[in-house]
């Protein structure tokens, strides 16, 4: 397993959390709606590849 700077962890997370929570504003149309889904998926794909790559 790698050894993540903690300090790089946490501002991934803060990152993390500010992508989530301006998606969650994004619901006023379909295009909107759309694009929240878009951000959700790039948050999903990026924590399951960081994971592969400190579990490998």
């Amino acid at each position: 397993m790698a050894n993540i700077d903690p300090i790089d962890a946490a501002d991934a997370l803060a990152k993390i959390e500010a992508l989530a929570t301006a998606a969650g504003y994004l619901d006023t149309n379909k295009e909107q709606l759309s694009l929240m889904l878009g951000i959700l998926d790039v948050i999903s794909q990026t924590a399951a590849a960081g994971q592969k790559k400190n579990v490998a």
